[in-house]
């Protein structure tokens, strides 16, 4: 498995455009994962997700990379997003027939999705993404208690209504995909 970490949404400058180291390391990476995927003769599909949705400069954006890479970039929704989490969580693990919850936390988005099987039931996307809530919330590398406290109280803002969607016993595997995930 190749996985190259972008952080696009770092890249996302106050007026909302991604700056153009952002774009360089994008086509860098997208150059890297071109290597692997010709070598196996392998068709792929490549997504952007929310800091793409999010760009004011994303058409820009999606043109330098396919003039550099050739590649198409799909910028997707962020139940997309989750349905993709969720397909390669089953691909990746023995779920077998378990009740799922799938959260991805990404840099700008976080999707929960709840599934059984194949299919997932319930999508929901969240704006609480890790460099979003970082940049929003956090003026020092070191957050201060009284940063964390708004962050916290954002987040519970957020995230309240979903506790709406849990039924007891709906849930029998809780998994966490992503590399924010893998960092915590």
């Amino acid at each position: 498995r190749d996985k190259v970490q972008v952080r696009l949404g770092q890249g996302l400058d106050a007026q909302g455009n991604i700056n153009a180291p952002a774009v360089r390391r994008a086509i860098k990476a997208l150059q890297q994962l071109q290597q692997v995927y010709r070598a196996y003769d392998a068709e792929v599909r490549v997504v952007g997700t929310y800091a793409l949705r999010r760009a004011r400069n994303r058409q820009e954006v999606l043109n330098e990379i396919r003039q550099e890479t050739g590649i198409d970039v799909e910028v997707v929704d962020g139940t997309e997003e989750g349905r993709l989490a969720y397909v390669g969580v089953r691909q990746g693990l023995e779920l077998h027939d378990a009740r799922c919850m799938v959260v991805d936390i990404g840099g700008g988005s976080t999707e929960i999705v709840f599934g059984q099987g194949e299919a997932p039931h319930k999508i929901i996307s969240l704006k609480l993404g890790a460099v979003v809530l970082t940049k929003r919330h956090f003026i020092e590398a070191v957050p201060t208690e009284s940063e964390l406290d708004d962050l916290r109280a954002h987040i519970d803002e957020v995230i309240e209504p979903v506790g709406k969607e849990f039924k007891p016993g709906m849930v029998e595997r809780c998994i966490a995909s992503s590399g924010t995930a893998k960092a915590i």
